[in-house]
């Protein structure tokens, strides 16, 4: 039974595009075969966003080659953790250039193969002779860049009320290089409200400097802990009848229908409950369908205990 929730906002900043023209060969990489994930519940968990990791391995290679940027996308929605990004580069010296990316690429998958166990990456060569690329202008591809492998990213702060909560965090869901602009979209989320204002101030702030434009939107609230709740405490006995053991009662770092409720309705009192999900917000997301049935025959036990 979860009894409180985190609150969020969404994070959009927008680099303007200047593209100029370059001679050279086009290749295409592609980070994939990461977990992925929910950006607030496995955000603690260890899985890498291949947005994030693009930036590594970009900044990697600025040291060694000279190189521009042609495109960079990854992930599609803000609030899961990205597991594919690819991007396309114009190089002048392609045979070097591919050998020591694929070297670096194989450095990064043995550190986080543990973690990691299914990442690979795709290195293609999309042209045989030099050819004109339409590519990012130097201080973009700088830009970008410097931000993939600076911005903040993941868990900023743990809860020193709740063992092992997630207090505050952000995930870089999207990341698009669109007709004019290159767009990063970050989900934001903290179950105190002033964390989260902080929070959207620091990106500001950092992307103030890079002459990008910003707004945030879609903010929701948290839903803040009860702890004389009549309703928890009826559920936990429903539940300890039918189970034979008593509930998890935990907090949650992600937002919640429960959290709209209560910050319009004064005096509310409410619980979460479900059945039991995997993998959510990625491709193998499943639900167990036992889980399903014990879930219903507590709820009819429950509204039979509240009439």
């Amino acid at each position: 039974v979860t009894v409180s929730c985190a609150g969020g906002s969404d994070f959009k900043a927008e680099l303007p595009i200047s593209r100029v023209t370059k001679s050279g060969k086009r290749i295409r990489v592609t980070l994939k075969g990461l977990r992925g994930g929910h950006s607030g519940v496995e955000i603690n968990s260890g899985r890498v966003n291949s947005n994030i990791l693009a930036g590594r391995i970009l900044n990697h290679m600025l040291s060694c080659f000279q190189f521009d940027i042609i495109s960079i996308d990854g992930g599609d929605k803000g609030n899961a953790i990205t597991n594919t990004t690819v991007f396309e580069l114009c190089v002048y010296n392609e045979n070097d250039f591919t050998d020591e990316i694929a070297s670096y690429i194989e450095t990064v998958k043995n550190e986080i193969s543990f973690r990691e166990p299914n990442f690979s990456a795709e290195i293609v060569k999309l042209s045989t002779t030099d050819e004109s690329c339409s590519v990012f202008a130097s201080e973009l591809k700088e830009d970008i860049i410097y931000t993939l492998a600076c911005a903040p990213n993941g868990v900023m702060e743990m809860s020193a009320e709740i063992k092992g909560l997630v207090e505050t965090s952000l995930n870089l869901g999207i990341l698009c290089t669109a007709e004019d602009s290159l767009v990063l979209h970050f989900t934001l989320r903290s179950n105190k409200k002033s964390s989260l204002s902080a929070l959207e101030d620091r990106l500001k702030m950092f992307f103030s400097k890079l002459s990008a434009n910003v707004k945030t939107f879609g903010h929701y609230p948290p839903w803040e802990y009860k702890d004389n709740s009549k309703l928890q405490d009826e559920y936990k006995k429903v539940y300890t009848e039918l189970c034979g053991t008593a509930p998890k009662v935990e907090a949650i770092h992600a937002g919640l229908e429960c959290g709209i409720f209560s910050s319009k309705i004064d005096g509310i009192d409410c619980i979460a409950i479900g059945p039991q999900l995997y993998d959510v917000h990625t491709v193998n997301e499943r639900l167990s369908i036992s889980s399903t049935e014990q879930t219903y025959k507590i709820l009819v036990k429950l509204l039979e205990r509240l009439k």
